[in-house]
C-alpha cells in the first residue's frame, strides 16, 4: 500500500473525498494506458515506438526507409507516399483494447464532471463498460452542446479516437503529433477550448494520470500561472520520477508519486469510506443553493461607495439590510418585493423587468433573501453549461416546495420551456432580463403557467428619498450637494425620470468624477492583456453578465491574463479595485458604471478591433454555447454599439465598424438583422436614402429566412424604422406641403402594419405632435382631415393596447404618445369650433 509523504497525505485523502463526490475532473496521458492489452496482446505503444512501427510497416510494404524516433515525420511521410488504409489498421490494431486492470475499472466506476484524454485508445470507454458504466467518446469536431449540457458522461479525446478513425480523419481531427498529445493551435480553435476552461473554474479538484506537462505547449493555455488551478490540481504519476519530471509538474501542482495503482487501491478505499450524502435533496449540476448569512462588518463608506458606484455589495450585506435597520443607508428595499412575495404565495411565476441599469439584479438578490429569511428553499442558476433540465426534473420530484431563480431568462428560453413541459407543482420560477429582451420574447411565455410581471425601472417617491439620503452621506453630488432635498427629488424625478440608471449617469459624467476614473485605469491600460481583459469584464456587464467566470472572460478577450492576476503589481491593485474576484468569478461592476468607463476612458478604435474579433471568432461555428451566441447577437445591435463608444467622431467609428463586420463575418451579409442595424445607424446620422437601401436589403433576405420552427422572419422591426425615416423625411424643413404629407401617409401605413406594441407606438410619440406643430397648418384641407383621421386612428390602438395590458407604464414615451395623440385630436376639434 502506497503511503505518501506526511505532507501530501491530508491532500491525497482530502482530494480522493472530493472525487466521490462527482465534481472533480480527470485529464489521462500516455502512463494511463500502462496495464492494458490491445488486439496482439501488447500494451497500447509509446512514441517512439510507433514511429518505429510506422517506419517498419512502410519499409516492408514499398522498401527502404530510414527509421526515426520522429512520430509526426513518420506520420506525414507516410500518409504522404503510401497506402493510407495499411496505416489505420495498423493503428486500429496497436490501440483498439481488448482488456484493462482492474485499476483501470476503479479509476473509471466513480462519477467524474469531465474526462479529458490525450490518448486514442479506448481504455476509458472499456473500463467503463466492464464496470456496467456508460462513458460516451467524444472528438473535437463534434459539438459540445449535444453531451455537455445533457449530463452525459463524456471522454473527450483531444487527438482523436481509435474508434472513430477513418481514411477522412487520418489527417485532420485524428492527430498523429506529439506523442499522443494535444496539438496547442487545433485545440484553441476548437469550440472544446471554451468548455475545458469552464470546466476548469467549476470542478473542485484536476487529477491527471499518466501525463507530462512539460511535452508540449498547452501548459501556457490551461494555468497561466494561476494561484487558484495551482491549489487544486493533483499529478498521480510513477513512483520512482526522475528530478526533471517532479520539478516540472510542481510548477503546476500537487504531485503524488502514487502510480496508477496505488492511486486506485486508495480511491477505492475512499469511495467504501465516503458513500453517497444521504439527503432529500438529490445532487444538482446548474443551480446553487441561496444560504442566508450575515456580515460581521458593517458597511463603511468606502464600500458603499462601491456598491453605489460600482454595484459591488456582498449577499451577507444584502441579508443584513433586508433583516434589520441600516446603521447607515446603503441599500434601498424597493416596494415591489412585497408584491413579489405575495404572488409567489398565490403559487405565481415571476417575470422581473428593468431597463439597463436600474437594478434589475440587485431587486432579484434583495427578493432571495426575503424569501430565505421567510423559510423557503432558493436556488440560482450558477452554471448555465450545465445539465439545467436535469435539475429541474430533480426538483419536481421532491415533496418540498423548491423557487428557482435564472437571471438573464434570454439566454436560457429552453429553460424555460422544460420547466412548461413539466410544470411541477411544487417548483416556482422567478425569471428576470432586461425590459427589451422580454418585449422580445413575451409572447413566446405559455399560457398553462401562472406568470406575473414585475418591472422595477421607476422609483416611488420613498424609494427616492432614499436614494437621496445615500448619495447625501457619500457626499458625491458634487456642486449639486448645496441643492434642497427638494430640489435634488425633483433633479431625480424630472431629469432622471425616477430612474436610478439616469440618476447614477448624471453623476459618472460629472467631470469630477471622469477625472477620478481616469487615474484608476491608467495602471490597468498600460499592460497591454489587462486592458483587453477589463474590456472583457465591462462588454459582460453592459450585456447583462454580471457574474463572469474567469472562461467566459478568457473567452471573450481570447487572453488568459484573468489567470494571471494574482501578483502585487500597480496594474493589478487598479485591476482589482475595479473587478474583485470571488472564487472562478469577476464580480463585474454595475452596467452603468461599465458602460461609462467603455464610452469615456477606452479609445473607439481599440472598443471597435476587440469587438470586430469577437463577432469573427463566434460567428465561425455553429457549436457555440449559449453564452457565445446571445454575445454574438448583442454586439450586432446598434443600440449596444451606440451605448458603449464615445460620443466624439461616433458617426464615422458605428460606420467603420459595421463596415468592417461584414468583412470580417461574411456570413452576416445574407442576414436581415445585420441590415437592419446597419440602416439604423445611418437614420441616427440623417443619412436617410442609405438607410432605406439597406431596409430594402433587409427586406429582400427576410423573404427567405426562416426560423428554427419554419415561421417566416418578423419584418415589424423593419417596417417601424422604415416608418420613422418616412417621419424624418416630413419633419425636414425642407420639405414641402405635399413632399411632408405624402410622408407621414407612407409612415403611418407602416406603422399600421405592425403589432400595436411599444416599438409602433415609439415612433408616434414626439413625431405626430411635431407634425401637428410644425407642418398640419400648411396641409391641403383635404389633408388635414386625412391627418386628423390618422391620428384617431393611432388614438384608438392606442386605447385598445392600454386595454390589453401591452403598453408598459414603465415607458414615458409609450405612454406619453397616447396622451399626445388625444392632444392633437382636441386642438383640431377646437380650431375647428
Amino acid at each position: 500500500m502506497y503511503n505518501p509523504p506526511p505532507q501530501h497525505e491530508d491532500q491525497l485523502n482530502d482530494v480522493l473525498k472530493r472525487i466521490t463526490r462527482g465534481n472533480v475532473m480527470l485529464f489521462t496521458g500516455a502512463g494511463f494506458s500502462v496495464g492494458t492489452q490491445n488486439r496482439d496482446g501488447e500494451e497500447p505503444p509509446m512514441a517512439d515506438p510507433l514511429s518505429q512501427l510506422i517506419a517498419q510497416l512502410g519499409r516492408t510494404k514499398f522498401g527502404n526507409h530510414e527509421a526515426t524516433n520522429d512520430l509526426q515525420f513518420e506520420a506525414d511521410y507516410y500518409i504522404d507516399n503510401f497506402d493510407k488504409n495499411e496505416l489505420i489498421k495498423l493503428l486500429k490494431r496497436k490501440y483498439s483494447l481488448v482488456s484493462v486492470s482492474d485499476e483501470h475499472k476503479v479509476i473509471c466506476s466513480v462519477k467524474w464532471r469531465t474526462i479529458y484524454t490525450t490518448n486514442y485508445d479506448n481504455s476509458i470507454e472499456l473500463s467503463a463498460k466492464q464496470v456496467d458504466k456508460s462513458i460516451e467518446k467524444v472528438t473535437l469536431d463534434l459539438d459540445p452542446k449535444q453531451y455537455y449540457q445533457k449530463g452525459k458522461d463524456i471522454c473527450v479525446h483531444i487527438n482523436g479516437s481509435i474508434e472513430s478513425l477513418t481514411a477522412e480523419n487520418l489527417n485532420t481531427s485524428f492527430k498523429l503529433s506529439d506523442s499522443s498529445y494535444i496539438s496547442p493551435d487545433s485545440f484553441t480553435e476548437s469550440t472544446w477550448e471554451y468548455y475545458f476552461k469552464y470546466d476548469l473554474d467549476h470542478c473542485s479538484a484536476i487529477v491527471f494520470i499518466g501525463y507530462s506537462m512539460y511535452d508540449i505547449e498547452i501548459k501556457k493555455i490551461l494555468f497561466a500561472q494561476s494561484q487558484e488551478l495551482k491549489d487544486k490540481t493533483y499529478f498521480v504519476t510513477r513512483s520512482n520520477p526522475t528530478i526533471k519530471e517532479n520539478y516540472n509538474l510542481k510548477k503546476f501542482g500537487t504531485v503524488f508519486t502514487i502510480g496508477l495503482n496505488g492511486f486506485a487501491q486508495r480511491l477505492d478505499e475512499a469511495i467504501k469510506n465516503n458513500p453517497p450524502i444521504d439527503t432529500k435533496l438529490p445532487p444538482i449540476k446548474a443551480f446553487r443553493k441561496y444560504e442566508s448569512s450575515g456580515n460581521d462588518q458593517s458597511m463603511r463608506d468606502k464600500d458603499i461607495d462601491d456598491f453605489l458606484l460600482y454595484g459591488n455589495i456582498s449577499d451577507g450585506h444584502i441579508d443584513e439590510a433586508i433583516s434589520a435597520p441600516q446603521q447607515s443607508p446603503y441599500l434601498v428595499i424597493r416596494k415591489e418585493i412585497e408584491k413579489a412575495i405575495e404572488l409567489i404565495d398565490r403559487k405565481h411565476n415571476l417575470i422581473i423587468t428593468g431597463e439597463f441599469g436600474n437594478g434589475k439584479s440587485i431587486f432579484i438578490r434583495e427578493l432571495k433573501s426575503y424569501l430565505v429569511i421567510k423559510g423557503n428553499d432558493v436556488f440560482s442558476l450558477e452554471d448555465g453549461e450545465g445539465d439545467y433540465a436535469g435539475d429541474i426534473y430533480k426538483f419536481s420530484r421532491l415533496d418540498t416546495e423548491v423557487i428557482l431563480v435564472v437571471d438573464g431568462y434570454e439566454k436560457y428560453f429552453d429553460l424555460i420551456e422544460c420547466f412548461d413541459r413539466l410544470s411541477p407543482n411544487n417548483v416556482r420560477l422567478i425569471v428576470a432580463a432586461r425590459t427589451q429582451e422580454h418585449d422580445r420574447l413575451r409572447n413566446k411565455f405559455s399560457s398553462s403557467l401562472r406568470w406575473s410581471t414585475i418591472c422595477v425601472d421607476i422609483l416611488t417617491d420613498t424609494e427616492i428619498d432614499k436614494l437621496i439620503e445615500i448619495i447625501d452621506s457619500l457626499g458625491i453630488w458634487e456642486e449639486m450637494a448645496r441643492y434642497s432635498p427638494e430640489r435634488k427629488k425633483k433633479i431625480i424625478e424630472k431629469d432622471c425620470e425616477k430612474k436610478i440608471s439616469l440618476t447614477l449617469l448624471k453623476i459618472f459624467e460629472a467631470p469630477q468624477m471622469r477625472d477620478r476614473i481616469a487615474k484608476l485605469v491608467k495602471p490597468i491600460f498600460g499592460v497591454d492583456g489587462l486592458k483587453q481583459t477589463a474590456f472583457a469584464i465591462c462588454l459582460l456587464s453592459v450585456l447583462g453578465y454580471s457574474n463572469p467566470d474567469n472562461a467566459l472572460v478568457s473567452d471573450v478577450c481570447d487572453r488568459d491574463d484573468i489567470y494571471n492576476t494574482i501578483s502585487d503589481t500597480d496594474a493589478t491593485r487598479a485591476f482589482h479595485q475595479f473587478f474583485s474576484r470571488s472564487g472562478n468569478r469577476i464580480d463585474a461592476r454595475s452596467p452603468i458604471f461599465s458602460s461609462t468607463l467603455l464610452r469615456n476612458h477606452f479609445e473607439p478604435d481599440f472598443i471597435i478591433r476587440q469587438l470586430l474579433k469577437i463577432a469573427e471568432k463566434y460567428g465561425v461555428s455553429k457549436n457555440q454555447g449559449n453564452n457565445q451566441k446571445e454575445i454574438l447577437r448583442e454586439i450586432l445591435k446598434f443600440s449596444t454599439i451606440e451605448k458603449i463608444l464615445s460620443d466624439q467622431g461616433k458617426k464615422k467609428n458605428i460606420k467603420d465598424y459595421y463596415e468592417n463586420l461584414k468583412k470580417c463575418a461574411r456570413w452576416l451579409i445574407t442576414e436581415p438583422h445585420y441590415w437592419l442595424q446597419y440602416g439604423m445607424s445611418h437614420i441616427l446620422f440623417e443619412e436617410y436614402d442609405i438607410a432605406e437601401r439597406y431596409l430594402n436589403t433587409a427586406y429582400s433576405y427576410a423573404e427567405r429566412k426562416r426560423d428554427y420552427w419554419g415561421t417566416p422572419f418578423d419584418t415589424s422591426y423593419i417596417d417601424n424604422q422604415y416608418a420613422r425615416i418616412f417621419l424624418k423625411k416630413a419633419l425636414l424643413e425642407e420639405a414641402d406641403a405635399v413632399i411632408s404629407f405624402n410622408n407621414f401617409i407612407e409612415a403611418h401605413k407602416k406603422l399600421l402594419t405592425t403589432p400595436p406594441d411599444k416599438y409602433r407606438f415609439r415612433q408616434v410619440y414626439d413625431a405626430y405632435k411635431e407634425l401637428f406643430d410644425k407642418k398640419y397648418s400648411s396641409y391641403s384641407r383635404g389633408n388635414r382631415t386625412v391627418f386628423e383621421q390618422a391620428c384617431k386612428r393611432m388614438q384608438s390602438d392606442w386605447e385598445q393596447a392600454n386595454k390589453n395590458g401591452d403598453i408598459p407604464n414603465y415607458d414615458g414615451k409609450v405612454s406619453q404618445a397616447g396622451i399626445q395623440l388625444t392632444q392633437i385630436i382636441d386642438a383640431i376639434k377646437t380650431s375647428r369650433a
